[in-house]
């Protein structure tokens, strides 16, 4: 069969004689490369950083690759609840805080130390950060002052400090406690700082009529695309439903341009207890997504809890979160000291089935379902495939090791997907040589222009190596 151009697939369908309309209204829809530049390398990327404390325990949070080479999230005891999003991810597995190791020693410096190397790509033996953390290095390249937002979702530790703004726990300008870069723990706070100065204003009747033109073509190709894609195969139908989903993105973008309005947000009635704190996360994840999404705000970060305290009561946390699928948790996460009687607990590598262990998994699932609702609010908003979201922690076990931990980026900038399985090999039990994930920070940092080869730690240059399975990470523009 010989294969036709794609141009001679869309005139086949009268397609290209909407050109001339689409002209009049300031619109290209077509050749499809100007399509795909214009939803993926047409808007301006923006950044997300998102932390949890604790980690996870090796064997029981990566993913499960199925016979026919795809992969699956829902036998992962961790990761389940990113299911719906495992084609908006990349997944590493075998990275490392080989940061925090001295030349020649498998010991980490410490492993709570792990958090702040997360973004940074080193740390101090005193927890914390030794350099600027990745966010940072953007914001001075590419983002004015206001258009950064770090908010996060903290317990009180003591009654004075309440939802005030608090030390980052993962940001920093540079080395050490005085460069700890502030985090605004209340909602509506977030949302002052994010609509600052933000004036609402109606659409013209041009950019109405262009508006309504674009949802109406966009809905009459899908349409008519969706027909051919019947009568095609190989290579032709492989094209043609890349063109589909670039078109289908095309929609979904436009809420990223026409934000005329104030989002409005539920800010009130939140304390720092375990009883507010789902909605806390959830009300958070609104402001950001808001302001990503209406373009007040280009990058930004959101800690989940903090590795600093764990005298909290996980049970509480899930019991009073509505959209939590954990419906019986463990007793064990009753104790009002997570980190000492749950994370701490688990002693013995690989002792998976113990009540400690599925204590443990359930709070760090929790931890990604709020990880998924952020990824939602991303998508619903239209946003998420034109944000780079890096998502990390301190450790790959919770008895404080940093070997092997969770390092995932979603959305746009990079070809997503896909489980990246990089070399960790074990020398004794919990230590690894690992990959280091300082490789990633560099392949973020270049994603968005960046010149630099190395990131915290100069012993490690260049992007991240190619997997166990040959694969390499992939920018996408």
């Amino acid at each position: 069969m010989r294969q036709r151009t794609r141009r001679a697939i869309l005139k086949d369908l009268g397609i290209l004689s909407a050109t001339p309309l689409l002209g009049s209204f300031g619109l290209s829809l077509f050749p499809m490369e100007q399509i795909f530049a214009q939803t993926t390398g047409g808007k301006p990327l923006k950044f997300l950083a998102i932390s949890f404390p604790h980690g996870a325990v090796n064997g029981d949070w990566e993913p499960k690759r199925l016979p026919d080479g795809s992969v699956t999230l829902l036998e992962s005891k961790i990761l389940a609840p990113l299911e719906p999003f495992k084609n908006r991810l990349a997944i590493f597995s075998g990275l490392g805080h080989e940061n925090l190791k001295p030349v020649g020693s498998l010991s980490s410096i410490s492993a709570h130390a792990g958090l702040a190397a997360s973004f940074t790509g080193h740390a101090t033996g005193d927890s914390l950060g030794a350099s600027a953390s990745i966010d940072y290095a953007l914001s001075q390249k590419l983002y004015q002052a206001d258009k950064v937002l770090r908010v996060g979702c903290f317990l009180s530790y003591n009654a004075a400090q309440g939802l005030d703004d608090r030390p980052s726990e993962i940001c920093y300008s540079g080395a050490g406690e005085s460069n700890r870069l502030s985090v605004i723990a209340h909602p509506q706070k977030s949302f002052e700082k994010a609509f600052a100065g933000f004036t609402s204003s109606a659409p013209t009747p041009e950019e109405t009529a262009k508006q309504q033109a674009e949802d109406t073509i966009n809905k009459l190709v899908q349409k008519q695309l969706s027909r051919l894609e019947k009568r095609l195969k190989g290579d032709e139908r492989n094209l043609l439903l890349k063109h589909l989903e670039t078109i289908e993105g095309l929609g979904k973008g436009v809420k990223d341009f026409t934000c005329q309005t104030k989002p409005t947000v539920d800010t009130s009635g939140f304390t720092a207890s375990e009883t507010s704190m789902a909605a806390l996360t959830q009300r958070q994840a609104d402001v950001v997504a808001a302001a990503l999404a209406c373009g007040t705000v280009s990058l930004a970060s959101i800690e989940i809890m903090s590795r600093s305290h764990g005298s909290y009561n996980m049970s509480a946390v899930i019991k009073n979160d509505p959209r939590t699928a954990i419906k019986d948790p463990s007793a064990l996460l009753n104790s009002t000291n997570f980190h000492n009687d749950v994370a701490h607990r688990l002693s013995t590598e690989g002792n998976f089935n113990t009540e400690e262990q599925r204590a443990f998994n359930q709070s760090q699932s929790w931890y990604m379902e709020q990880i998924a609702y952020i990824l939602g609010q991303l998508e619903t908003r239209g946003v998420l495939d034109s944000t780079v979201v890096m998502i990390g922690t301190e450790m790959g076990h919770p008895q404080h090791f940093g070997d092997a931990a969770i390092f995932m980026l979603a959305g746009g900038g990079f070809k997503m997907g896909r489980w990246f399985e990089h070399k960790a090999e074990k020398v004794q039990t919990y230590q690894h040589r690992c990959t280091p994930h300082n490789h990633l920070l560099v392949n973020v940092a270049q994603r968005f222009g960046l010149n630099v080869n190395t990131f915290g730690d100069s012993r490690f240059t260049g992007g991240l190596p190619a997997d166990t399975r040959g694969q390499m990470l992939e920018p996408v523009s």
